[in-house]
């Protein structure tokens, strides 16, 4: 799990921010959810929202490892 860019730009103050979260699935591909959240979010909230987010139903059956999502935060505007 990858979260360097935790606490960054101008949510650091834990305003709104945009965090990427990248879950890996069966068939080797990786979906990526934008996940709206305060900078000091903590990483498993951040993967939770993104795991619920998926359809298994329509699409392979992402990774629920914690250690394989890969999340960043969003450079914005408010954040230059």
């Amino acid at each position: 799990m990858s979260a360097g860019g935790r606490g960054r730009g101008a949510a650091a103050g834990g305003g709104p921010g945009v965090w990427m979260v990248a879950l890996p699935a069966e068939d080797g591909s990786d979906y990526v959810y934008r996940v709206y959240a305060p900078g000091d979010a903590l990483p498993g909230d951040l993967f939770w929202a993104a795991f619920h987010c998926h359809d298994d139903a329509r699409r392979p059956r992402a990774s629920d490892a914690f250690d394989a999502a890969q999340i960043w935060w969003l450079v914005t505007g408010a954040d230059r």
